[in-house]
């Protein structure tokens, strides 16, 4: 039986993502895999986020109501503290790490994300022709253009948490919010281009100020809903992202994404070569910014906590709207097949992923990054060359 973290997006179609890839190849290496035939049984949380998801996995997976898994894992929790089983009725949720329980295992078939090891081009999730009927008639009721090709551009923040679960401090991810305002520049630039831009997401902070007929503030329409999250996954042909639970229904619907300002450096999924991302600084008071080297010295590499920034006394330096856009120029060109490197554009690319791939991370948790395939934007080597001393 397996948990499916059905109160957050990422989690919900991210994990069982994940999981449908491992299944799809028989990656099953148990040795109550290898003995036995099994069969997988899934459960949620009372919250689910996305009710279209649920309906497209209960196509693919066996769920049965929580109310009686629930209570078969809370059995099997207060047994290991007798018996040391190491649940083994669980999928992909065990990992005895100083005798204390972990979501994340090294069994597989995987149900979490984050390890990231294994990716295919097998697509899991589908709109079916009802679907995409509705949304054809959404998109055309709001007047965008078939003929374009839609970019989206999700911007974090933290309205989505704060209104769903507001009685929860989510402060803690206060450094990883976006004003929509550092994409003008890269909007503008593609609307010039023949692109449509739709701001992804249901919930933001903020409205966009631009007002243009090829861009929808998704945010603040008055057309929302579960299935047209996803039809516009299925439109987009590239997803422009500060990172979040969202990009994991692009990713599932094997959309290219472009990180232009990412933090922390290992939030990159490293296994698709349709990723690219640049980074941003970490910046000491006096404005001295920290090279990529002590970043990873100071085991910030995959900080998801504003409080081990305050106390280095570090702070992230702020995004760049040129920066973004310049950066979305190289995706495109990779995208388009035009995308060559320099004879020192090559040594700086080798010169950061030598650096990325011997880090104590890396080393210690290679499952997240089995295999590399992420493009890293020339434009952010150019600029930045001190970094990779």
């Amino acid at each position: 039986y397996g948990f499916i973290l059905s109160s957050r997006v990422g989690h919900l179609i991210g994990n069982m993502d994940t999981y449908l890839c491992y299944k799809s190849q028989g990656l099953q290496d148990d040795d109550l895999y290898k003995k036995y035939k099994t069969i997988h049984i899934f459960y949620c949380q009372e919250d689910v986020c996305n009710k279209e998801i649920l309906n497209k996995l209960k196509k693919r997976v066996i769920i049965l109501p929580r109310f009686l898994l629930h209570w078969v894992e809370q059995f099997d929790v207060f047994l290991d503290k007798f018996i040391k089983s190491k649940r083994i009725h669980e999928i992909g949720c065990y990992d005895d790490v100083s005798g204390k329980l972990s979501f994340k295992s090294n069994k597989v078939p995987y149900i979490e994300r984050d390890f990231n090891g294994y990716y295919n081009n097998i697509q899991n999730f589908y709109l079916g022709e009802k679907d995409l009927d509705i949304g054809n008639s959404i998109f055309k009721e709001l007047g965008i253009n078939s003929e374009k090709k839609i970019i989206c551009i999700n911007a974090r923040d933290t309205e989505y948490l704060n209104q769903i679960y507001p009685d929860n401090d989510w402060s803690r991810h206060d450094y990883r919010t976006f004003d929509i305002e550092y994409f003008n520049e890269t909007i503008k630039y593609l609307i010039r281009n023949n692109y449509f831009v739709i701001r992804a997401g249901s919930i933001a902070a903020k409205e966009s100020t631009i007002i243009d007929e090829n861009f929808l503030d998704y945010p603040f329409c008055n057309f929302k809903s579960d299935l047209l999250d996803l039809y516009i996954a299925h439109k987009c042909s590239l997803l422009i992202s500060t990172s979040s639970g969202l990009d994991n229904i692009y990713s599932s619907f094997r959309k290219p994404i472009l990180w232009p300002s990412l933090f922390p450096i290992k939030d990159i999924r490293s296994s698709s070569d349709s990723y690219m991302a640049s980074f941003r600084h970490l910046e000491r008071e006096d404005k001295t910014k920290l090279t990529f080297k002590e970043v990873l010295n100071l085991n910030l590499d995959y900080c998801y906590n504003s409080s081990l920034l305050k106390k280095n006394n570090l702070f992230l330096s702020k995004p760049n709207s040129i920066d973004i856009m310049e950066t979305t120029k190289d995706m495109l060109n990779h995208l388009n097949h035009n995308y060559e490197f320099s004879d020192k554009e090559e040594n700086l690319k080798n010169k950061f992923f030598e650096i990325f791939e011997n880090s104590n991370y890396f080393n210690n948790f290679q499952r997240f990054h089995k295999k590399i395939n992420f493009k890293v934007s020339k434009y952010f080597l150019n600029q930045n060359e001190w970094w990779l001393s």
